[in-house]
């Protein structure tokens, strides 16, 4: 599902053609240009309402499907209420609400609205097809997605009032998205609109919307709502518990056994009677913390309800992570069981391994200290009673066994689990709690013994791998250094493949850091140990493909491209053994390939090869889809597959195929969103949204939409400030951030918004700087610095400063010049270098004093650019432009 774009459909960017006109005013500050509106051809109705009717057009403009909401009601008011929710929806810009395009009237006078068509099914229909209670408790991240939604319409003083399971739409990718404000109330508002719509004898079924003074659905709205009172959030609230209390058991709150329909009348006359039965009556499976959200959330006293449908959401976010949730009162009993339970039925995202390691950081942790200070009186008894030393020692060794098992079970069985699913994160305070309990147990006479040694070694690896995926790289290499000298060590038979991967993961967490030459060593250092061993393990054989795809990336980070070549095929080549020993079914020889092939085609592209690097990434692109059709749960597959369409995306961008980048943009958009939904705080996942944004952003801006595009990469902006503000230290983050504020100028400056395009501007070349001064190895943010440099000396050319402009060209091609020195062979730092130095003879050639000197440097640069255009260096969009720019160069000299 696309977010929602706002793409000018009411709004134009162009001013009609006047007939006869002579002269024209002035353009200034405020002044709206308006063309003829979108046209829409009807293809089919979709659905009836109580205002209106629901149609599946596509636009004329664009040719993209869209929905149109028409009013088909005489009633006056019911089209000023129309009107209104048309505006209400349009301001709400969350993944989880349909966007709004466009308004109008038809032909007809009928008014309309012009959405996104979101194809999928209503949530009850998901759920009448849901077999078991445990196929119905997997439907639990929609029903998050959904109060996370009214949660964000909530603080923009929104409520929905007509929330129900049909309102709520499941795509095919598992994204969720509400319907039908039709009856939204703006609480700032200073009118009272509810009184506007008249009483009506109702006609609707009872889990149908019907309105007059009591408005909304019976059969999931709270008594207040049914006794026609004043609702606020809370009423919502109460419709989220309802909605859930459908989907555990399979039928609405107040639906009785066998009944096939319920008149409104009657279905209101329940609700304003009594409470509807209580779950646990009609489903005894359902997990008690469940129980306890649903009632609290449709409790009849509203103040008794969750106080904000963000809280609920929380609540169902604990439970879906084996948390204690907020609603329930935890028995000791209750407690304990939680963790006893290791091979619970998979009934949330992590299944057994959320279940399993829920309360591992408060309680297992806790449980392994007494079995192993158990063992240790054991023990000391065992001296003292020396006619039951035997069996003593025996129960002591099966306790501290038992405790251990459940350590490495967390730390090893766990974590592919986690990774599967986005979760690696609830790791950290298990693997710190463990590292924790070894060191204290270190410090007293007996010290570790080498099981114990191993056993914190995998803690402080789980560790390192879980503060990689939060971004901390300067703690996860110091967990990574901890983990290397216990392992470095061990003569345990196995532990050099551990001892190698800890190796290779520093590596990694230096490459984010910057530090490029150091991360070289310790990657070849992990790379030569696996190379020794004979022979070797599937498992072996990946982390030597790993080894391999991090020295490809250092090398392609200094800018030494064609030096990336030979690591990167060694990275496939040592996947692909891995794969064919363990198995097409062995995700992780599988996934590691696909990420070989991802790099290889970064490779291909910036030597551009783009056959080869489009190759590259289908090959990439059909491995993920291979594991997501085999285990459709697996979500870093699909985020994977994200990936890939991202790169094909920018492919298709640069051989000018707007239709093959379309297909690209919306797929990755659609993947992006569901996983965002499903899991809002995995930061590479928040990324990956952010940079769907900026693909979209691109795309209006390509259809001459500066402004639509600025708006756009204010999303972007938005997900990259969160991510900066957890970890402000993060080089990429912070990369990313200036990257997104640089399209944001640039795109502000082509709307001659130039006051605030250089706000946005200046701020991004800070955070560039700040990243490059991280990391100063790291070409990309060099560019990225060189980049923004280009943006501000086009936009202050826009104001007419052209030796501000000159001196932003000149910053930039310093730049380029100095990543062209070291890596001369690169065709886009040629082709970057030439390109600024024309632009840069330009704005000399605009001042009188430096017109000769700027014709020298525009000639150069255009002599340059032909040689390059007569090899094949140049791609076709921008081989097209050289004509203008022959253009631009004999205007100079006139």
């Amino acid at each position: 599902m696309a977010p929602p774009d706002n793409d000018a459909d009411a709004t134009r960017s162009q001013a009609p053609v006047l007939a006869g006109a002579i002269a024209t005013a002035p353009i200034v500050p405020g002044d709206t240009f308006v063309d003829d509106p979108e046209r829409y051809a009807v293809e089919g109705r979709i659905g009836a309402g109580g205002m209106g009717t629901v149609v599946a057009a596509r636009g004329s403009r664009l040719g993209r499907p869209v929905a149109l909401k028409i009013v088909t009601a005489a009633r006056e008011d019911l089209r000023r209420r129309f009107e209104r929710e048309a505006q209400i929806t349009a301001r709400l810009q969350h993944p989880a609400i349909v966007p709004v395009y466009g308004a109008g009237r038809g032909r007809d006078g009928h008014p309309f609205y012009a959405m996104k068509h979101v194809s999928g099914e209503p949530l009850d229909q998901v759920v009448g097809k849901a077999a078991t209670l445990a196929d119905r408790i997997a439907l639990l991240p929609n029903v998050i997605a959904v109060s996370e939604a009214i949660a964000y319409a909530h603080a923009e003083r929104v409520i929905h009032r007509d929330l129900k399971p049909a309102n709520i739409l499941v795509g095919a990718f598992g994204e969720t998205v509400v319907i039908d404000w039709g009856l939204a109330k703006d609480l700032a508002a200073t009118a009272d609109d509810d009184d506007e719509v008249t009483a009506s004898p109702p006609q609707a079924s009872g889990d149908e919307t019907a309105y007059g003074k009591v408005m909304g659905t019976p059969a999931y709205m709270p008594v207040e709502q049914a006794r026609g009172e004043r609702v606020d959030e809370r009423a919502d609230v109460y419709a989220l518990g309802a909605i859930l209390y459908h989907v555990l058991a399979g039928r609405s709150p107040f639906v009785r056994d066998g009944e096939t329909g319920v008149t409104w009348e009657n279905m209101l006359a329940r609700v304003l009677s009594a409470p509807p039965a209580p779950l646990a009556t009609l489903q005894p499976a359902v997990p008690v913390d469940l129980l306890a959200v649903v009632a609290r959330a449709m409790a009849t006293d509203a103040a008794a309800r969750y106080p904000s449908a963000g809280a609920l959401a929380e609540d169902l976010k604990r439970f879906q992570t084996g948390q204690l949730v907020g609603a329930h009162d935890y028995s000791s009993w209750q407690l304990l069981r939680r963790w006893l339970r290791r091979y619970r039925t998979a009934v949330v995202v992590a299944g057994v391994a959320a279940v399993v390691l829920a309360t591992a950081s408060t309680v297992m942790v806790a449980r392994i200290v007494r079995e192993r200070d158990a063992a240790e009186v054991a023990r000391t008894e065992a001296e003292t009673q020396r006619g039951v030393a035997e069996t003593q020692r025996r129960r002591a060794d099966e306790q501290r066994d038992g405790a251990e098992h459940l350590v490495g079970f967390m730390l090893s069985d766990l974590k592919p689990q986690l990774d599967r699913v986005g979760r690696l994160d609830i790791m950290r305070g298990v693997a710190k709690n463990v590292d924790d309990y070894y060191g204290r147990l270190d410090q007293t006479a007996s010290g570790l013994d080498a099981r114990a040694v191993d056993q914190r070694a995998v803690a402080l690896r789980v560790l390192g791998d879980v503060l990689i995926d939060q971004g901390d790289s300067a703690a996860a290499t110091r967990a990574y250094r901890a983990a290397i000298a216990l392992e470095t060590g061990s003569r345990r038979d196995g532990a050099v493949v551990p001892a190698a991967r800890a190796q290779i993961e520093l590596g990694a967490a230096l490459i984010d850091q910057g530090d490029l030459d150091v991360a070289a060593v310790a990657v070849d250092h992990g790379r030569a140990a696996l190379e020794a061993l004979s022979p070797r393990s599937p498992e072996a054989e990946v982390a030597l493909a790993t080894a391999y795809r991090r020295l490809g990336i250092i090398a392609f980070q200094r800018g030494h491209h064609d030096d990336a070549i030979a690591p990167l095929a060694r990275c496939a080549e040592h996947a692909r053994v891995a794969l064919a020993a363990a198995g097409p079914h062995d995700f992780t020889a599988k996934k590691e390939l696909a990420k070989c092939l991802d790099r290889t085609s970064d490779v291909d592209s910036a030597r551009n090869d783009r056959v080869a690097a489009e190759r590259d990434a289908r090959a990439s692109l059909a491995l993920r889809e291979e594991i997501i059709r085999d285990d459709p749960g697996d979500l870093e597959a699909r985020f994977g597959a994200e990936v890939s369409w991202d790169k094909l995306y920018v492919l298709a961008v640069q051989a000018s195929q707007p239709a093959q980048a379309k297909v690209a943009s919306d797929t990755g958009i659609a993947i992006a969103e569901s996983l965002v939904q499903r899991e809002p705080d995995n930061a590479q996942w928040a990324r990956a949204l952010a940079n769907a944004y900026l693909r979209r952003a691109d795309m209006a801006s390509s259809a001459d939409q500066p402004g639509v595009a600025a708006r756009v990469t204010g999303q972007a902006v938005a997900i990259a400030e969160t991510l900066v503000a957890r970890a402000p230290r993060d080089a990429d983050r912070l990369a990313d951030l200036a990257d997104y504020l640089g399209k944001q100028g640039s795109y502000l400056a082509d709307a001659h918004q130039l006051d605030a395009a250089l706000a946005s501007l200046r701020r991004a070349l800070a955070l560039a700087e700040q990243a490059s001064a991280i990391a100063p190895a790291n070409t990309q943010y060099r560019a990225s610095v060189a980049t923004v440099h280009e943006y501000l000396g086009d936009t202050l050319k826009l104001r007419g400063d052209f030796a501000g402009a000159a001196t932003e060209y000149r910053a930039r091609l310093a730049i380029d010049l100095a990543l062209l020195h070291d890596a001369p062979d690169d065709v886009h730092l040629a082709l970057n270098a030439s390109a600024t130095r024309f632009w840069l003879g330009d704005a000399l050639a605009q001042q009188p004093a430096h017109r000769d000197e700027g014709i020298a440097a525009m000639a150069t640069a255009l002599e340059a650019l032909h040689a390059m255009k007569a090899a094949g260096q140049l791609s076709p969009d921008f081989a097209s432009t050289l004509p203008e720019l022959e253009a631009e160069l004999a205007k100079a000299k006139r």
